[in-house]
């Protein structure tokens, strides 16, 4: 083909419709040389009108049949999607997430979910039955409907206890879906957005039969002298697993779940011994005389006395008063004792000895307030438990700064410091503060304790607190002395060595009522286990305190748990065990 011949066509269209566009671009100057291996000599032809036909004909299928299907919703189904958009409504619904099983130590299920009822998409709570687990278990709380039955605080919540120091952990991840109903309550559709994550298995460090031994305890000798309530506590020293953990008078999980015994929980609610309040962890006690061996640690590291130093009490120590010199005033000592070195003051928890410690008095300079505070301190006192389960309030170590918030600026007197040195004025301690101050006496080191099992066998905390293996030793002794010689002789049991301090807090002006403690650990060659107790509000003028109190569940602790009896480890297999009937008796 030519180029006389493109050159006549484009004459020709020029003729009929104008310019060609190609001669816009056309470079009438390279027409010479014109190469047709080259772009410049390429000729693209035009799109096929059978292929322009395909595309056309795929497009109005396609048309077509969104015009049907636009006819059929509009017109043919309209009027019945129309209804059912009218009637239907669309809900988004939890669905509830298996809660985790709460077991003792030994495998035993201390609480878990049971079928839900009619009507109710979530799971009940249901727990072991016998005393002394509310006040450590706790409860949950369910959803709840309004007046048109929707649920708000649609959840399944830990309301005390290890239930809700937990929650997060055993409640486990809800799912969700979407529910389309009819305007009569009937299901369409429903679709699963996302899905339930059931909550985590939790193994506590409690001994259920321990437990309610300790519990049952304490209960029977609170009836039989008229003490108000109480706590105790037994702690293993190497890993800070608490064995049992009790707080009387205490409630039944199962029936504050469940709701429905209004009688049972309104009896409760008025009750007023507060049966809600767990007084192992949130109650506040005065001390007494147990906090005596942590600052006789203080006085022997700091040179203030020494194991042989002597006092004697008289029953009354006088200290001049400057401002009515003809009246001194006295302290007096809770009967007279005689000439005491330290281990016998500790022993005998002579007054006077601690006055003289911790204030100073006939040539002893004395501790001071600032000293007494610091080893206080230093022993845990003033700052809460770090377990969730265990944790409270951080209680009070009075000192100066305190004295002068709490009494508009009133100035730090001696009197002050002689009774804080006896662990009375402001003092206020929880009881499993005291639990962990005991295992700085027995071991050294302040031993963190929890309700959760610790596998491995290691503490979840321990604080080395720097105190002289000799000094801690002297006390030891000194609370050795107290159970085979003093003041806590009732738990002087054969088989069973331990060593203790006892302490009786007075309350009020009146000080007619008494809180009542005893603490201590065992063995007493190598400590594996503390124990505290404090029995509350009891008469002044009754001598059945704690230490007769506690004493019955040590016996049937020798006689169902001897490896714990004899400081081993609680999941040891236990030597030749002694009589269960020995210790059943003894409840």
């Amino acid at each position: 083909m030519s180029l006389d011949w493109f050159a006549r066509r484009r004459a020709r269209r020029a003729a009929e419709h104008g310019f060609d566009p190609d001669e816009v671009f056309l470079d009438s100057a390279n027409l010479p040389g014109f190469e047709r291996g080259r772009p410049e000599g390429t000729i693209e032809m035009p799109i096929s009108s059978r292929a322009i036909a395909g595309v056309g004909l795929v497009a109005a299928t396609v048309g077509l049949w969104f015009l049907w299907t636009l006819v059929s919703l509009q017109v043919i189904s309209g009027e019945s999607y129309a209804l059912r958009a009218a009637e239907n409504s669309l809900r988004r619904e939890t669905t509830f997430a298996a809660r985790g099983t709460i077991y003792d130590r030994n495998g035993a299920a201390l609480a878990w979910d049971e079928d839900p009822r009619e009507g109710e998409s979530w799971s009940r709570r249901d727990y072991a039955a016998g005393p002394g687990l509310g006040s450590v278990l706790g409860y949950v709380g369910y959803p709840r409907r309004d007046a048109r039955g929707f649920l708000y605080d649609a959840e399944v919540k830990g309301r005390a206890g290890v239930e809700a120091a937990y929650d997060s952990a055993l409640r486990g991840v809800d799912g969700q879906r979407v529910i389309e109903e009819t305007a009569s309550g009937e299901v369409v559709s429903e679709s699963l957005f996302t899905q339930p994550v059931s909550g985590s298995r939790l193994d506590l460090a409690v001994d259920v039969e321990m437990q309610r031994a300790l519990y049952s305890t304490l209960v029977l000798a609170a009836d039989r002298v008229g003490f108000q309530g109480g706590a105790a506590g037994l702690m293993d020293l190497k890993t800070g697993e608490v064995l049992a953990l009790v707080s009387f008078p205490d409630y039944d999980p199962a029936v504050m779940s469940a709701g429905e015994d209004g009688p049972k929980i309104s009896a409760w609610l008025d009750d007023p011994r507060h049966v809600f309040l767990n007084r192992a962890t949130q109650g506040l006690y005065t001390p007494g005389s147990i906090v005596k061996p942590f600052l006789a640690v203080g006085a022997l590291e700091e040179g203030v006395v020494t194991p042989g130093t002597t006092v004697f009490s008289s029953g009354r120590l006088e200290v001049p008063n400057p401002y009515d010199p003809e009246h001194p005033s006295i302290f007096n000592d809770w009967k007279p004792l005689g000439l005491l070195d330290l281990r016998h003051g500790i022993a005998m928890s002579s007054d006077i000895y601690f006055y003289t410690l911790g204030g100073g008095a006939g040539g002893t300079e004395g501790l001071g307030i600032d000293r007494l505070y610091a080893y206080a301190r230093r022993f845990g006192f003033g700052e809460p438990v770090e377990d969730l389960a265990l944790r409270g309030p951080a209680g009070v170590v009075p000192n100066q700064k305190w004295k002068a918030e709490t009494f508009d600026g009133d100035p730090w007197r001696l009197g002050d410091t002689y009774f804080t040195a006896i662990g009375q004025y402001g003092w206020q301690v929880t009881l499993a503060q005291v639990l962990r101050a005991v295992s700085g006496v027995a071991t050294g080191q302040l031993v963190e304790p929890t309700l959760v099992r610790q596998p491995g066998g290691a503490a979840i905390a321990a604080r080395p607190l720097g105190l002289g293996a000799g000094n801690l030793q002297v006390v030891r002794e000194g609370m050795r002395l107290s159970a085979t010689e003093g003041t806590a002789k009732a738990l002087d049991i054969p088989g069973l060595p331990l060593s203790a301090k006892t302490g009786t807090a007075e309350l009020g002006a009146s000080k007619r009522l008494v809180n009542s403690w005893v603490v201590g650990f065992f063995p007493p060659s190598e400590p594996r286990y503390a124990f505290a107790v404090v029995m509350e509000r009891g008469s002044r003028d009754n001598l059945f305190g704690a230490s007769p109190a506690f004493r019955p569940f040590l016996e049937w602790l020798y006689a169902n748990r001897p490896n714990v009896a004899a400081g081993l480890d609680p999941d040891e297999v236990a030597p030749e065990a002694a009589s269960p009937e020995a210790g059943d008796a003894a409840l």
